[in-house]
């Protein structure tokens, strides 16, 4: 009868085959036979399909239930998240209409970004396949937790990463609490197409890309109507206070931190996050609302505009100056932050935030963003397992300098409003800060003991740690002998260690303040970038040889503060730089210097001086760094009158 039925009817190209229907599931005691077919449909890849003669597609039901997964999906039950994260498992089936009573509710409860959110809780492998209703809707099993010694590098780096960003530090809990609330005060705060379209031209190409594979250039070649829609996009994820989760999800790659060191030392590594370019995009505009609002102190010259380690440099050998040419000795204790950026607690961050003025919507963003962030560790093209943030700014993030700076700004302030330390002209020079390295300045040592003091005290409430064994402190002596015998520099019950030089942001500082030392390093530095661009680019044009030179040996750091050196070791560099271009060139060393670098139209090595000086003249001249201009900007400054002899007698030193 069926099929008589069937033969009867005439089929159009348009209808569809079931073929036979899929039997009744038997009834049994166990809710067993029930799961299986709904999980084996969830699992199941699409059939092919199949094609008649008379044009009619025909696939079987029963082909769908004993097709064979491709590759089990982790099913993540609702029922098993909190009420924010079943709030963000619904939100993918219901409209955003339907969900805003729900949204308000649990935000006007507190529970909408609770602070000690656990990670969603996925199934594992067994229990996706379990077709039992009481394994179905029993309590999720965390999965068993990693040994305890780890067996592989990825290991070893994924226990490094995670570890650093646990929130471990007994000190700094309940120091401020965090209002849950705020997120119910939304601000009028809403992002352009002109405001993302600059943010996509600003961020700098040739980066690696996120775990979407996605690149800076894949949004500058989108169209003209991308910015709209990401400005519409980035509006709404302001006003729910709500990221995707993709967005959210970081690859951390370990960047080795001293190549000539044991690189089989985790602490050698530095992790790097490397979000998606929707992320960085966003990031570029919560850094503008930042600089709308933070209002940083002057001594601190880290990420701000008009500023550079040039300017901290200049500050503190021109402060060291002042007082030295006065007979006054002056003490420098140079601070080292063990992990920074990794140990800012968020709690005291977001107040921080708050204090400001910073929108809230921005700030519940913020901290949204923090609080579901997932990393993952990458290590020769081997991805880790899973973990999240509790504390610490992301390595690598467009805003993290500037929360790092917000974080330590309170610490610059109160040093720089105690009467005791370095002063030039009733403003106070006792502390230079570029991020996380600080320099605290003192004529005496009971000044510098006093300033330590406070900085320890700070840092055991805000979670931070100083590096004991890489703080170290100098004398810059008036006398042309220093004191050989010092009473100790304590800070936190532990000495520091005297020291004749140190590297400061890649410039070497002695106690004589000569440039010597630093000299050499760059002539060696220079020798280096010259062998290796003559080597490897020996068969290119005479054009792309000379654009070459330009790009790999014109970059003398600081040399514009070379003021006081001997005169062979300015020679030697000078040298050094001649032979560079000639060996580049193929040129014969017996050729005349100026000549070759005319007829090339390439800066000789007098001309870089000028040009470096000149340019670090302007910036501080049009600078409204008041520390800046008060320490340098002065008739008796030894850089200024340098630079002034430079311009006039071009060729002479």
């Amino acid at each position: 009868m069926e099929e008589e039925s069937m033969s009867g009817h005439s089929c159009s190209e348009d209808d569809i085959s079931v073929g036979r229907p899929s039997p009744a599931p038997s009834r049994s005691s166990s809710p067993h036979d029930y799961f299986r077919p709904l999980k084996r449909l969830k699992m199941a890849s699409e059939p092919q399909e199949e094609r008649r003669g008379d044009g009619v597609k025909s696939f079987s039901i029963l082909d769908i239930l004993s097709h064979s997964p491709r590759t089990p999906p982790r099913i993540v039950r609702p029922w098993d998240a909190s009420g924010f994260e079943r709030l963000q498992r619904l939100q993918r089936l219901a409209g955003a209409a339907l969900l805003d009573g729900e949204r308000w509710r649990l935000a006007a409860l507190g529970l909408l970004r609770p602070r000690d959110l656990a990670p969603a809780e996925c199934c594992d492998s067994a229990s996706e396949r379990s077709s039992s209703a009481s394994d179905c809707c029993s309590e999720p099993r965390r999965p068993a937790p990693p040994p305890g010694a780890p067996h592989t590098p990825l290991d070893a780096l994924f226990h490094m990463t995670s570890k650093t960003f646990e929130a471990n530090n007994p000190d700094s809990q309940g120091q401020v609490a965090y209002d849950n609330n705020v997120c119910t005060d939304r601000s009028g705060v809403r992002f352009t197409a002109k405001e993302v379209k600059q943010a996509i031209r600003s961020i700098t190409g040739g980066k690696s890309p996120g775990h979407d594979s996605l690149s800076i250039e894949h949004l500058v070649h989108a169209g003209v109507h991308l910015p709209r829609v990401l400005a519409m996009f980035y509006s709404c994820c302001l006003v729910h206070s709500y990221l995707p989760d993709d967005m959210m999800r970081c690859v951390v790659v370990p960047v080795v931190k001293d190549k000539m060191g044991d690189l089989s030392v985790t602490n050698n590594y530095r992790p790097i996050s490397l979000a998606t370019v929707l992320a960085k995009v966003f990031d570029r505009l919560m850094e503008r609302q930042l600089d709308n609002y933070l209002k940083l102190n002057e001594r601190q010259f880290g990420f701000k505009e008009g500023c550079s380690t040039e300017s901290a440099i200049l500050v503190l050998k021109s402060t060291i100056k002042y007082y030295t040419d006065r007979r006054t000795p002056v003490y420098g204790c140079f601070l080292d932050l063990s992990k920074a950026f990794d140990l800012v607690q968020y709690d005291i961050l977001w107040q921080k935030l708050i204090k400001t003025g910073f929108p809230v919507a921005l700030v519940s963003v913020f901290r949204y963003w923090y609080s579901n962030q997932v990393n993952v560790v990458r290590w020769g093209g081997t991805y880790s397992d899973e973990y999240r943030m509790e504390c610490g700014v992301r390595q690598g993030g467009l805003t993290s300098p500037l929360l790092f700076n917000l974080y330590m700004n309170a610490l610059i302030e109160e040093l720089s409003n105690q009467p005791y330390g370095c002063y030039i002209d009733n403003v106070s020079v006792n502390n230079i800060s570029y991020a996380d390295d600080m320099v605290l300045l003192g004529p005496s040592i009971n000044a510098i003991t006093k300033l330590l003091n406070i900085c320890g005290e700070y840092t055991k409430q805000h979670g931070l740690v100083y590096n004991i064994k890489k703080s170290v402190y100098m004398l810059f002596s008036a006398r042309k002998r220093a004191q050989s015998v010092l009473p100790p520099v304590v800070m936190n019950g532990s000495p520091l260690k005297r020291v004749a030089e140190f590297k400061y942001l890649g410039h070497y500082v002695n106690e004589d303040l000569t440039d010597d030392k630093d000299m050499d390093r760059e002539r060696r530095a220079l020798s280096v970038r010259s062998n290796m661009v003559a080597r490897r680019f020996s068969r290119c044009t005479k054009a792309v040889k000379i654009t070459l030179f330009k790009a790999y040996c014109l970059s003398f750091y600081a040399c514009s503060l070379w003021v006081n050196h001997l005169q062979k070791t300015g020679r030697a560099l000078r040298v050094q730089y001649n032979n560079a271009f000639r060996m580049l060139m193929g040129l014969p060393r017996w050729c005349s210097a100026s000549g070759m670098f005319a007829e090339a139209r390439t800066p000789d090595f007098y001309a870089v001086m000028r040009s470096r000086a000149a340019s670090l003249l302007h910036r501080v001249r049009g600078s409204t760094n008041t520390v800046l201009n008060t320490a340098v900007d002065r008739w008796d400054n030894c850089f200024l009158n340098h630079w002034v002899q430079l311009s006039l007698l071009p060729n002479k030193k």
